[in-house]
């Protein structure tokens, strides 16, 4: 699956390490602001083909798409540094928009992202319009809140 699929690497990545030991073969490394081929699997996770020709799989924030099918597409639509948003834009045209979720309460003053769970304080991400989270990149609607932060 993923034919059709090429990505720009925004950052070298290389295979996770337990104990320093590299996992992966010698040489696998996706090397920032290069363009790779990559595959998918039916879920939408993306594997970039290293100079290898190994498959090396890249997280949100270590790429962007260059090119994918519509399909692919969707399934990165809630990550905004994915550059999906923009292709997808191009298919759609300007009525394309992404879908927000409104973070989960968990304390007086911290939210956690609901797909990631990555912790956020309210004033923080407020203040800095943080409109999606810094891990995972899902959007994030405030909306409810706004009013609360004036009480903080």
């Amino acid at each position: 699956m993923g034919e059709g699929i090429r990505i720009r690497m925004l950052r070298d990545v290389r295979p996770d390490t337990i104990g320093g030991i590299h996992l992966g073969n010698p040489g696998t490394i996706s090397r920032a602001g290069k363009i790779y081929e990559a595959y998918s699997n039916e879920n939408g996770a993306i594997s970039a083909v290293c100079e290898n020709s190994v498959l090396l799989g890249v997280k949100p924030g270590e790429f962007e798409f260059v090119e994918a099918p519509e399909w692919v597409l969707r399934s990165w639509i809630n990550y905004p540094i994915s550059g999906a948003e923009n292709l997808l834009k191009k298919v759609w045209g300007q009525s394309f928009e992404p879908i927000a979720m409104k973070p989960i309460r968990n304390c007086e003053k911290r939210f956690n992202c609901p797909r990631c769970s990555e912790i956020h304080t309210y004033r923080m991400s407020y203040m800095l319009r943080m409109d999606y989270c810094f891990k995972c990149g899902q959007w994030l609607d405030w909306s409810d809140y706004d009013e609360w932060i004036t009480k903080y």
